[in-house]
């Protein structure tokens, strides 16, 4: 399991556990399965799809723990922040918007891909400081390259476009960063921050290697 979700690029709430349902899934004994993703390929025998094992993987961008006594949560990499900021904003700002934003929705910390902005913030010590927090390495756009996206309703701003060269950041930095993914968070603000999300697709084929 813990290979499967490395490859599928899903975050493994417990190493340990994995090993564990790997270990059931070889002596023929059945794990349960709850996902709130796609399956695709059908279900292989060896999971029980509606939960009644003691032992079960949840596949969830959600925040809840799951539903099992021993839960395997595997958390899809789907979700991409796009990120403005006046200067001088500090990480703790940023954190806070994200924050209050994820427990909102009801998205994972861990469902986090990529953080974006405009090439203008590249030096900005608090948006630098938030994305090692992460542990991800920040995707930088030019005014250019975010002009020239296709339209998506994009929330406008004639500010935003005097100080950048261009009429949003964070709507328009999440989406260069995806990959063919959908707005799921509007332009938001608080404390000097802009935030949007991306949704990827996702689903699984479990049947795969």
């Amino acid at each position: 399991m813990d290979s499967y979700a490395e490859k599928n690029n899903m975050h493994i709430g417990s190493m340990a556990l994995a090993k564990d349902v790997s270990s059931i899934i070889v002596d023929d004994r059945k794990v349960g399965l709850i996902s709130d993703v796609p399956i695709t390929g059908g279900i292989p025998p060896e999971l029980d799809l509606g939960g009644n094992e003691e032992t079960g993987i949840f596949i969830s961008y959600g925040r809840s723990a799951g539903p099992f006594a021993r839960t395997l949560k595997l958390t899809p990499r789907c979700h991409v922040l796009g990120i403005g900021c006046r200067r001088g904003v500090q990480a703790e700002d940023i954190e806070s918007l994200v924050s209050d934003v994820l427990e909102r929705e009801d998205i994972s910390w861990e469902s986090i891909r990529a953080v974006s902005s405009i090439d203008l913030k590249s030096d900005e010590a608090g948006l630098l400081e938030f994305s090692r927090k992460l542990k991800m390495e920040p995707v930088f756009f030019s005014s250019d390259e975010l002009a020239a996206l296709p339209q998506r309703g994009f929330t406008p701003s004639e500010r935003v476009k005097a100080v950048t060269g261009v009429d949003n950041v964070c709507e328009r930095a999440a989406v260069a960063a995806s990959r063919n993914g959908d707005i799921i968070v509007r332009k938001t603000s608080k404390g000097g921050v802009t935030l949007s999300i991306v949704r990827e697709p996702f689903s699984l084929d479990l049947k795969e290697g």
